[in-house]
């Protein structure tokens, strides 16, 4: 399995860390999580920021340059264009099925054909 760490992952350990987000699949590709914050206002604020980050910041998206950075460094370029082929797919995937919802709610159905439904 692969590491990747914006920063070294031994310094991580040694600091105070007030709040962080793990997110994995596991061996039956579920994906998982653990959350984790310290019970005081930094604790909140940061578990906050890591949310918010990814909701409505370029979180996922500096993680993604740096996964790209690592790669590159690493000479794993094929790695990184895997991973964005495959999140490519997923989108796909997921506008194709939101339009199937939308397409079969808009269907008007007359009272005299609900029967037959």
């Amino acid at each position: 399995m692969k590491n990747y760490y914006q920063e070294n992952h031994e310094d991580s350990e040694k600091e105070n860390i007030q709040a962080e987000l793990r997110v994995y699949v596991n061996e039956d590709e579920e994906i998982k999580f653990m959350c984790n914050w310290e019970p005081s206002e930094k604790g909140v604020d940061g578990i906050s920021s890591i949310f918010f980050g990814l909701a409505y910041n370029d979180l996922a998206e500096q993680i993604l340059n740096h996964l790209k950075n690592q790669c590159v460094l690493e000479s794993n370029e094929e790695d990184f264009v895997r991973i964005i082929d495959t999140i490519k797919s997923f989108i796909i995937s997921q506008d194709k099925e939101l339009q199937d919802i939308e397409s079969n709610e808009s269907l008007a159905v007359t009272p005299r054909n609900i029967l037959r439904l």
